[in-house]
């Protein structure tokens, strides 16, 4: 069987909930099965960190993993084993074991005893790469279609889909229906595709047709979606990328797009250290690393890090929101005091005091909302 196959199987067993407990446990228990089996997926994104470059200040990335359709179920797959490696690993070793794949120059200038700050001093990582890490990671977080509680992962998983790809424009019917084979097609994954919601019911729940004279029909994002919408949905996708933060700056300043942590979805049992990883202290230590490179930037040239910034906001924002279920702030409570309290670093004030302090010089619309969002979960009572 090969390793694409192993977590596609996997994948569909877990998304639908029906592994023995017996057999779930003899495959999650068994980590170097689990880490042999990821290979092609470390491969895979490996090659993808390391294939972009800055051009005219806007990152280009050189393949699109996404594109085309064949290839989108094979991202699905290597996504599935990095959300795998996230919850069975320690977080430290699961941290370095990407960083040492995708960026292959430190095995030539740091080791696995190096901490994570004394990689990130020995290896200078450009702005781009640590936000794209970061952004990778903060996907394989949240993006839950498999490795979540839900009662229809195919319908959760098809609106997803189609909320990214009405985000950035409009689509036409031609459009729409070769878009709509594609997630079909990705759909059969799950076993209760037949009980979910018709894919005509959750793109009439999602969408518009704009009455436009002489002009052939067009679907468009309901606007209360687009709070749901992940700015770096297109982890590889340059184009589409651009194209959803100008539809997403252009709302912002018609009143009609705020930044929002949509509903998490619960993790299942096998899955739950995914959360583990979220609260500790070595992803903590990159959030931080981003934080301050944009914080002791100088003004003039600050707003070149609004989108580093934003990276690291999603994080601290999605952290916040989770907390917001009184199990999660039960069992993490010692660790989010942690995050969220003062830190030499920042010196010796918290997220939230640098941030209303700094808030004026953001210039980055969706990143202004990010942070605007921050504040308000902060002030939340909890």
């Amino acid at each position: 069987m090969s390793q694409r196959l192993f977590y596609d199987v996997v994948s569909r067993c877990s998304a639908n909930n029906i592994l023995p407990l017996t057999l779930k446990r003899l495959i999650f228990d068994d980590i170097p099965l689990m880490m042999g089996c990821s290979q092609a997926a470390i491969t895979a994104f490996s090659f993808e960190m390391g294939c972009f470059e800055n051009v005219n200040g806007k990152v280009v990335f050189s393949w699109r993993y996404g594109q085309p359709v064949p290839f989108q179920h094979i991202f699905i797959q290597d996504f599935s084993a990095i959300q795998c490696m996230m919850s069975l690993l320690n977080h430290d070793i699961f941290l370095k074991y990407l960083l040492f794949n995708f960026f292959p120059v430190l095995a030539t200038k740091a080791t696995f005893s190096h901490s994570l700050a004394d990689i990130f001093s020995i290896v200078p990582f450009s702005n781009d790469q640590l936000q794209k890490f970061i952004v990778f990671l903060y996907n394989a977080l949240t993006e839950r279609h498999f490795v979540g509680k839900l009662n229809n992962p195919a319908s959760y998983f098809m609106e997803r889909r189609i909320i990214h790809f009405l985000a950035p424009k409009e689509r036409t019917l031609s459009e729409m229906k070769k878009f709509l084979k594609s997630c079909c097609m990705t759909c059969e994954t799950f076993t209760n595709i037949s009980e979910a919601l018709s894919v005509n019911e959750i793109l009439n729940n999602l969408s518009y047709t704009p009455k436009v004279a002489n002009q052939v029909d067009r679907y468009s994002l309901v606007l209360r979606y687009y709070s749901y919408v992940n700015p770096f949905y297109f982890l590889n996708d340059s184009v589409n990328t651009q194209e959803l933060h100008a539809k997403l700056h252009s709302l912002h300043f018609r009143k009609g797009y705020t930044f929002q942590i949509p509903p998490i979805v619960e993790l299942q049992d096998h899955f739950r250290y995914i959360n583990d990883f979220l609260f500790s202290s070595v992803f903590f230590d990159l959030i931080i690393t981003a934080f301050i490179r944009w914080y002791i930037s100088p003004l003039v040239s600050r707003s070149l890090l609004d989108h580093l910034l934003l990276a690291a906001m999603m994080c601290l924002c999605f952290i916040l929101k989770l907390s917001q279920d009184p199990k999660i702030n039960t069992e993490y409570l010692e660790r989010k005091l942690f995050w969220f309290g003062r830190h030499k670093l920042l010196g010796n004030q918290s997220f939230l005091e640098v941030l209303i302090a700094e808030h004026h010089s953001i210039q980055n619309p969706i990143t202004h909302s990010a942070v605007s969002y921050y504040i308000e979960l902060s002030n939340l009572p909890r």
